[in-house]
């Protein structure tokens, strides 16, 4: 009976940790991303990489 109990616990605990987890690392990843991107951007050496970011960001 515990074990029945606990292995459904354990799976719901993962996966609410991983959606936690998972988000936050996005954001981190997306205010990091556009920091270098525009630096590129204003050395002109990355034109098109600025303009995909740009595409994403507005989604």
């Amino acid at each position: 009976m515990v074990q029945r109990r606990q292995k459904p616990h354990q799976g719901e605990t993962l996966n609410d940790c991983s959606s936690t987890i998972a988000r936050p690392k996005l954001d981190r990843d997306s205010e990091i991303r556009p920091e270098p991107n525009t630096r590129s951007g204003s050395e002109l050496d990355k034109p098109i990489s600025a303009d995909a970011s740009d595409g994403q960001k507005p989604s």
